[in-house]
């Protein structure tokens, strides 16, 4: 792709995204103070309760990252044509002096990388990210790919274009999408937000947030933004709401603090655009199909896999019944596949099989007993159907069972120490 083609998938990308705007490409425009003709790659020009505001958006297909002169030149068009603010865009990358020019200077630009490369796999650009019946389509905002949660932590990750899960991690630059349905506990997004700040402190330590009300939705569901400073760390998370009937879906962006307004930028598209929806599953036919291969397979592990995704499958259909039915199965076969422990805990405790829950959580805990995330995720699960006392039950047992185990202990009474809080 040469530069002419970039600019023009820009141009497409914001005519596309800001219906209600006009978008202009190759605008012409006169400096005030310099009196000459300016070229502007692409000029977006609306109304804010009845104000005239203006963007505009250079376009840089280098094939190095645009250094800190071109950021000061491009402050200097942004001046001249006195527009509202100003957006840098490159499809490699900026200096490090380019980023802190932009983010602590005082003109109101952003920088900005997006570029065309190919989709890797498992990426996307819109997605339906679910839990239970529960959806969200998603639209990745431009410049980033959508792909599906690896694990049960989250439903999906969302990223810049080019780049794997695994160096979005690294650069602390991701959003990931969850779910939380309505409940006694939850009834709102303040109740989550309330929470989420709570585990938010006992995982950084001290924090300073800031809570603003998110963009406005045409199906007028409520949204909210909760930022949250961590001390000591390069990052900030932010997360956004939706509650949608009842469901509360969220957004969680970590950023690094010099790229944190374009990427929130990025957060309130998601707020905006995404669309809740309720899915209707009819997984009768695969499933058939899977209990016929099963019956063919030999390895105790793959048939575990089987049975753990056909319970899956019955979950997505509200039978909950078959589903224990299948993860039980699963687990006799094959009890370290971890995801099929879990959710195996869950379900007992949703039958009121509270016994068989904690025989299977002591069992998954004693696999690393020092492991926090282990006591971690086991806590959630109790937490999640309101058993918080039998989690504390669960734990002064292992408390017991461990005693004189130290590291093992400190776990535990960390966790103890948690629930005791809620």
């Amino acid at each position: 792709m040469n530069w002419q083609a970039y600019e023009k998938e820009l141009f497409d990308y914001f005519k596309t995204s800001y219906p209600d705007a006009v978008i202009t490409f190759n605008a012409k425009r006169i400096g005030r103070y310099s009196k000459r003709e300016r070229q502007i790659d692409i000029l977006v020009e609306d109304t804010i309760a009845d104000y005239p505001v203006s963007l505009i958006v250079d376009a840089k297909h280098f094939r190095r990252n645009v250094d800190v002169k071109h950021v000061e030149s491009f402050i200097a068009m942004v001046e001249d044509l006195e527009a509202e603010r100003g957006l840098l865009i490159t499809s490699k990358g900026f200096s490090t002096a380019a980023i802190n020019r932009a983010y602590y200077g005082p003109a109101k630009i952003e920088l900005d990388i997006i570029n065309f490369s190919d989709i890797k796999a498992n990426q996307a650009l819109v997605a339906l990210p679910y839990s239970g019946n529960r959806t969200i389509l998603t639209m990745a905002p431009i410049g980033w790919v959508i792909q599906p949660g690896t694990s049960m932590e989250f439903l999906a990750a969302l990223y810049q274009r080019g780049r794997t899960l695994e160096e979005a991690n690294k650069n602390k630059e991701l959003i990931y999408v969850n779910t939380s349905p309505l409940s006694d506990k939850i009834q709102s997004i303040d109740d989550l937000l309330a929470i989420q700040t709570t585990n938010t402190q006992k995982y950084y330590g001290p924090i300073r947030t800031d809570i603003k009300p998110g963009p406005t939705r045409k199906d007028n569901y409520p949204t909210r933004i909760r930022i949250a400073y961590l001390e000591n760390v390069p990052f900030i998370e932010v997360i956004g709401y939706i509650e949608a009937e009842d469901f509360i879906f969220f957004f969680v962006l970590i950023t690094p603090i010099e790229l944190q307004t374009k990427n929130i930028r990025k957060l309130e598209f998601l707020l905006k655009y995404s669309q809740p929806a309720v899915l209707n599953f009819d997984n009768s036919r695969i499933i058939e199909n899977a209990i016929a291969e099963v019956s063919e397979m030999t390895d105790n592990e793959a048939k575990a896999e089987k049975h753990y995704q056909i319970a899956i499958w019955y979950s997505e259909m509200q039978n909950d019944k078959r589903a224990l039915e299948h993860h039980r199965e699963a687990y006799a076969l094959f009890s370290l596949h971890y995801d099929n422990t879990r959710r195996l805990i869950g379900h007992e405790l949703l039958f009121g099989n509270d016994g068989a829950a904690k025989n299977i959580a002591q069992y998954l805990f004693g696999l690393e007993p020092t492991n926090p995330v282990i006591a971690d995720h086991i806590v959630s699960i109790y937490l999640d159907l309101e058993k918080g006392k039998s989690a504390e039950e669960l734990i002064e047992e292992l408390i017991i069972k461990y005693n004189g185990n130290n590291e093992v202990l400190v776990n535990l009474y960390f966790h103890l120490a948690n629930l005791q809080h809620e």
